[in-house]
């Protein structure tokens, strides 16, 4: 999605220069398979990147991935640490002079770990960029690129939730949840929000209860946005994109029968 926003770039004075638009590329995209399969694969989601970007030509690129790492994490670390140092070499990318990349690496506790990552870059023509701290409550500057393989115990400017145990099927943790950073771009603030929600784990559970995992992603859903209207009630006043792997799924129930039925009818023609 190639979005645009339009910010007041201000000098030293704070005297109004110049009205801004910003072209901003949002994607989403969930990497498990592409680290499963290996360099191969991924050099193919990076040609895709830079497609994408080069025909867009995008002054800020917001990447949200899920189940990075694949099924282990500590198994394809390897892949992942090329990955990125792949991404941040693409020629594509090489006036983003400014960057902030955050992988969930804490994959020993379950109870916290969500396979999520962030890969935020600007474009050198941007004026001051700068991320906002959620221990501190203040903005700080993004003078560099930076990446963040962590526990988010380094930086505090993101945030990592993890759904309460209750929200999950079966009341039992998977790598589910959501992380939110916020940026000022000129006198513009942005919220974005990578989000992961459930999906459906038994194809037998969604053919014979087909509201069980959509109500229970309409639930974790409603959790977050309820939380961040609670935790944050200036998001109403500024942009948030809140984009992911939402795991949206046709009814099972009907996926099935209708073809059946349909197989049926046909039949006794």
């Amino acid at each position: 999605l190639l979005y645009t926003i339009k910010f007041e770039c201000k000098d030293v004075r704070n005297v109004r220069r110049e009205m801004l638009n910003v072209p901003i590329l949002l994607l989403t995209s969930n990497v498990g398979s592409m680290f499963e399969e290996g360099h191969e694969m991924i050099a193919v989601w990076l040609n895709s990147l830079t497609s994408v970007v080069n025909k867009y030509k995008p002054k800020i690129v917001c990447i949200h991935c899920q189940e990075v790492g694949g099924k282990d994490f500590n198994i394809s670390r390897n892949l992942v640490d090329s990955f990125i140092e792949q991404f941040l070499s693409l020629q594509v990318l090489e006036d983003f002079d400014r960057g902030r990349i955050h992988l969930d690496d804490d994959s020993d506790d379950i109870t916290l770990f969500t396979a999520l990552g962030t890969l935020y870059m600007f474009h050198k023509s941007l004026p001051s960029i700068y991320s906002w701290d959620f221990v501190d409550r203040i903005y700080k500057p993004v003078t560099d690129r930076k990446v963040f393989f962590q526990d988010f115990k380094q930086s505090t400017c993101l945030l990592r939730i993890k759904y309460p145990q209750e929200y999950f099927p079966e009341k039992r943790y998977s790598r589910k949840g959501y992380l939110h950073s916020r940026y000022l771009v000129g006198s513009k603030q942005l919220d974005l929000v990578n989000i992961h929600l459930f999906h459906d784990a038994s194809n037998f559970t969604a053919k014979d209860m087909p509201d069980f995992y959509a109500g229970k992603r309409r639930d974790a859903l409603q959790y977050v946005l309820n939380k961040l209207k609670t935790d944050y009630p200036d998001l109403q006043k500024n942009p948030m994109y809140i984009f992911g792997d939402f795991n949206f799924r046709l009814n099972t129930k009907e996926v099935i029968e209708v073809p059946i039925k349909q197989l049926v009818d046909y039949s006794l023609l």
